[in-house]
């Protein structure tokens, strides 16, 4: 796969997270929190909290690496074959 692909595919998956596409492992957290409000619960048990602690977390890591991302020059073109043995 060329770079300039690969850069692109980091960049759509990044977008996707920006814009607020989310597995459903980490959607679950924010779901159980809308459901707990609406049925007027606001006592949360210990896991439910570290569960969004880990989803926040994940988030903010990937916002940095797309930003890091977007903000990193394209590679010379003469450099798109190194490491590549293949």
């Amino acid at each position: 796969m060329p770079v300039s692909s690969l850069r692109s595919v980091v960049i759509l998956a990044g977008v996707a997270a920006v814009v607020g596409f989310s597995p459903p492992l980490f959607a679950q957290p924010a779901e159980q929190k809308a459901d707990q409000q609406k049925a007027g619960e606001t006592k949360k048990t210990e896991s439910a909290r570290q569960a969004d602690a880990i989803a926040e977390a994940a988030r903010t890591e990937m916002d940095e690496a797309v930003e890091f991302g977007l903000a990193s020059p394209f590679p010379a073109p003469e450099r798109a074959t190194d490491y590549v043995y293949a």
